[in-house]
């Protein structure tokens, strides 16, 4: 069985041709990631340098392995039986000790303390996938002032 672990993950490279932007995210057991923030990592330098991820991984070893990088905030994971039963983690909300953890590591990434602290919001003020949204829309705003100040 594969899992789908939405994370938010710092990238590396330069921009250029030899040294492409890229996710940030080698681990043991990924079998694949994707950018689904929509930003054009391509031509745009990423300031914040983070990005929602799909990640494709293996087993739960693998989402240990991801939990464990400092450069990687899992905000949750799917599996293949999910849809099936009709349960979604990413309606779950994020406890006090999940809050805190998950400010941390978005600061950590390079996220401004402040905006952490509004894009994670306080013990069961958002779900996860709300979270997700309100960070990829922080990085397109953010994004978006370093290229076009106005």
């Amino acid at each position: 069985m594969t899992y789908s672990v939405l994370c938010a993950v710092k990238w590396r490279g330069s921009g250029t041709f030899d040294d492409p932007y890229n996710a940030d995210i080698d681990s043991p057991g990924l079998l694949g990631w994707e950018d689904v923030t929509g930003q054009a990592a391509g031509t745009l330098p990423p300031n914040p340098p983070i990005y929602l991820v799909r990640a494709v991984v293996a087993d739960n070893a693998a989402i240990t392995a991801l939990n464990a990088l400092t450069n990687v905030l899992v905000l949750y994971r799917r599996n293949d039986d999910d849809d099936a039963d009709g349960t979604n983690n990413g309606d779950l909300t994020l406890s006090g000790a999940q809050v805190t953890a998950a400010r941390s590591r978005l600061v950590a990434l390079g996220v401004p303390s402040g905006a952490a602290t509004t894009i994670i919001g306080t013990a069961g003020q958002f779900t996860r996938d709300q979270i997700a949204r309100r960070l990829v829309i922080a990085a397109r705003q953010a994004t978006k002032a370093t290229v076009n100040p106005l």
